[in-house]
């Protein structure tokens, strides 16, 4: 039986909102999500003699506008 590794989350991230308080703070826990996920990786990973290096995360961006200040 062979051991599987988890594969890294999903790196695109989509903003299709008006930029907001809340459209900001899902993108934020978004990313904090992924990063928390690619340091875990590491570890694990490390762990089986394996390097992980992470993809950049991507932003698409498809608003109407918003508030710059929760940007």
């Amino acid at each position: 039986m062979t051991n599987t590794l988890p594969k890294p989350m999903a790196r695109s991230l989509y903003l299709p909102e008006q930029v907001n308080q809340e459209s900001m703070n899902k993108l934020t826990k978004s990313i904090i999500g992924i990063n928390e996920s690619d340091e875990y990786l590491k570890k694990l990973y490390a762990i089986n003699d394996i390097i992980y290096d992470p993809k950049p995360i991507k932003l698409y961006i498809d608003s109407y506008g918003g508030t710059v200040y929760q940007c």
